[in-house]
């Protein structure tokens, strides 16, 4: 079976090709994205160490890649193949995932490359795949987090050492590799700044449409109120009283001269035109009860931010009032529907 190079294998054959492809050709299949390791110890706790340690410098090497040459092979991954050595695969130790995330992160830091891991079931034997993701513009240098040497192995690093990829091997960086992963940090498509936008305060959760039903109700109420004072029998030329309501008044001691028909007319037509105004009049609601919030912006990152435009969407049904426009208001008073109406 032939291994597609030009993207991350997915599912078991695909796996199984890639781990033929490196086993056909040994250390000459070793490019700047695929490092072949043999069988690494994790049982005794000092094997493990020493492991860890290994495989770390595999892992910090690949994640310290330029984004635009890793993106020519697998997606831009980095693939470490444990269990291949000399053209054969003599096997991986099988190791719990959590004992070798652990055992890993003391080197390269929580925040250090992502990575994941799995086993490749090759007729010759079992081989672990250590998978790296692609580099990215505006990634940070990864370093080494911890020291280790043994006097027995020639095997040591240091923490703060940053380690590269290269086609064949893993090495210490340069001064010319760091400027490059500078030039890589510096590229970031959005400068390297990490913005926040954090609303602070709390949201109220009033139905619009139960606003707009409530004030609606109460229109039709103060029209049948109003309404409901007009005389059964009216006499031929109708006086009524001031009353208490806004409409049914006029001027002190003189009495509302229209008749039956005009007023129940005008009644109606304030009806309607109340109804008109009632988003308006729900507008004017939330204005007065909605508690008021702040849009934080925050600046997570290490860099200046210079001539920043932020776009903030909110989801359909949200009312969205700017703060300014509520400064008239009597927030904690009552609120007067019918000072808002005809």
């Amino acid at each position: 079976m032939e291994a597609d190079l030009s993207r991350l294998p997915t599912g078991t054959s695909g796996w199984l090709a890639l781990a033929c492809h490196a086993a056909s050709l040994g250390d000459l299949s070793e490019v700047d994205w695929l490092e072949l390791k043999g069988a690494l110890p994790f049982t005794e706790r000092q094997d493990r160490k020493r492991s860890a340690v290994v495989v770390s410098r595999a892992i910090l090497g690949m994640a310290n890649r330029m984004p635009d040459i890793a993106q020519k092979h697998l997606s831009g991954y980095g693939v470490v193949l444990v269990g291949i050595d000399n053209r054969s695969v003599v096997g991986a130790e099988p190791v719990d995932g959590a004992v070798l995330r652990d055992a890993v992160k003391a080197y390269i830091g929580e925040d250090g490359p992502r990575w994941d891991h799995q086993f490749i079931d090759h007729p010759d034997g079992l081989v672990l795949a250590l998978v790296v993701d692609p580099p990215q513009w505006g990634d940070h240098i990864h370093a080494c987090r911890k020291d280790y040497s043994a006097d027995d192995t020639k095997l040591a690093i240091r923490d703060g050492e940053v380690f590269v990829r290269v086609p064949g091997k893993t090495r210490p960086a340069t001064s010319h590799d760091l400027s490059q992963l500078e030039r890589r940090r510096s590229r970031a498509p959005h400068t390297g700044a990490d913005l926040r936008v954090e609303y602070d305060g709390a949201f109220d959760r009033i139905v619009t449409e139960n606003v707009r039903e409530l004030v609606e109700s109460m229109v039709d109420d103060e029209a049948a109120d109003l309404l409901s004072e007009l005389p059964s029998d009216p006499p031929s030329w109708p006086l009524y009283t001031p009353g208490s309501r806004a409409l049914f008044s006029q001027t002190a001691g003189l009495g509302d001269r229209r008749s039956p028909d005009r007023f129940r007319a005008d009644v109606e037509e304030w009806q309607e035109q109340s109804k008109e105004l009632l988003d308006d009049v729900v507008t004017e609601f939330f204005r007065h009860h909605l508690a008021r919030g702040r849009l934080l912006m925050r600046n997570e990152s290490d860099r200046y931010l210079e001539s920043v435009r932020v776009q903030v969407q909110f989801p359909p049904g949200v009312v969205v009032l700017m703060g300014s426009d509520t400064n008239y208001c009597d927030h904690g008073g009552q609120f007067q529907v019918f000072q808002l109406l005809p």
